[in-house]
């Protein structure tokens, strides 16, 4: 349009043809009959691709970002563009156990965190995770089989292994939503009778608690530092 109105003139070397003001009616038509011609060889490829990402995604096939807690490994060494995905044979136990220990209802998304961090979980690239991090691995489907593809709003099932179950992934999603729901000292007042009402001394965060079982079989309840403003050991 540019070129029409003389604003701009276009050279095409491998045609020999430049457009411009200039152009008689022929010119002008066997012009607009390249770019129709271009806009479908486009339009085309794009058709293919989506088939060929819509087939994929039928085969269980996931092709984003690697989650933590799994690997790409490549399938032939000499075309590198086939891979699978397998569990990270390090992070994966510590995603397992993160869901496990956040099942038993006693951490909030802080300190289970914390907890975790301790226990040695670490990003793909090695840099210690974020709170926010934690909380979008707990509510990742992709666990238990199911990954979400959010340009087209679906939930697919994979074909890779699953680190946990569904059932303790909903475990999990039942303690999430009751924690958004409940103020602090109401969440599991009927087993810890102090949840919400004791801070630490040298903050001011608040204590969460904690059941432990000794070896002979005696339960205790410990309450510690939430740490939420990381001053605290």
């Amino acid at each position: 349009e540019k070129a029409v109105n003389n604003e701009i003139e276009l050279h095409f070397v491998s045609d020999s043809q430049v457009i411009n003001d200039k152009m008689n009616a022929g010119d002008k038509f066997a012009f607009g009959m390249k770019l129709g011609l271009s806009k479908y060889y486009s339009d085309a490829i794009s058709d293919n691709v989506k088939r060929v990402f819509e087939q994929k995604r039928r085969n269980g096939e996931w092709m984003g970002k690697v989650r933590i807690g799994y690997l790409n490994v490549a399938l032939d060494e000499e075309k590198r563009l086939r891979k699978d995905i397998i569990i990270d044979p390090d992070r994966g136990p510590l995603v397992c156990e993160l869901f496990k220990l956040y099942a038993t209802g006693n951490y909030s998304i802080t300190t289970i965190w914390q907890k975790i961090t301790e226990m040695g979980l670490r990003g793909l690239n090695g840099n210690q995770l974020s709170r926010s991090n934690i909380e979008n691995i707990l509510k990742d489907t992709f666990y238990y089989g199911v990954a979400f593809y959010k340009k087209y709003n679906i939930h697919q099932p994979h074909k890779y292994p699953n680190l946990i179950d569904k059932e303790l992934f909903d475990r999990c999603q039942e303690i999430r939503t009751k924690r958004r729901k409940l103020p602090a000292k109401m969440t599991g007042v009927n087993e810890y009778i102090f949840k919400g009402m004791l801070s630490c001394e040298n903050c001011g965060c608040s204590m969460t608690p904690e059941k432990k079982i000794k070896k002979n079989g005696k339960e205790y309840i410990y309450y510690s530092c939430t740490n939420a403003k990381g001053t605290c050991q």
